[in-house]
């Protein structure tokens, strides 16, 4: 079991340890696989996996298969200024290169990361900061139809 934060929300998702998540394109002829996610297939995990393999969850509550593809989408305070936000970059040890800024969110970015659990664990360090709205993993869902 994991946790993740959505603003003050504590979000618990379940690690599916039979499962493993890997680019389409890497798929063998032995892998059986559980679905498909565009370039990204969620396959039963094998012994000789490779090891580019990222894992695999499932929310709490149920809802579909989720994986971690790497980035953080964080929100800032709205009312900090350039130098503010260059120095909570600089205590965290992100370089502003892996940062990249989202038009739709006033100081809103996206921080990349490694695939899988680097993405998790950036984010649950930097939710409880002060000036941070939100700082949640970059999740990719399997989509169910309606």
């Amino acid at each position: 079991m994991y946790t993740w934060y959505d603003g003050d929300r504590a979000i618990r998702v379940v690690l599916q340890e039979d499962l493993v998540a890997q680019k389409t394109s890497a798929n063998a002829a032995e892998d059986e696989v559980a679905t498909s996610m565009g370039q990204t297939s969620i396959v039963r995990k094998r012994a000789d996996q490779g090891t580019d393999a990222q894992p695999v969850f499932k929310a709490e509550s149920g809802d579909g298969l989720m994986t971690l593809p790497g980035g953080v989408l964080l929100a800032l305070d709205a009312d900090w200024d350039q130098a503010q936000i260059e120095k909570f970059f600089a205590g965290n040890d992100i370089s502003t290169e892996l940062t990249e800024e989202l038009e739709f969110l006033d100081n809103g970015f996206l921080v990349q990361t490694e695939p899988g659990f680097p993405s998790l664990e950036l984010a649950n360090s930097l939710a409880q900061q002060e000036g941070v709205i939100n700082a949640a993993p970059n999740w990719a869902r399997e989509l169910e139809p309606k």
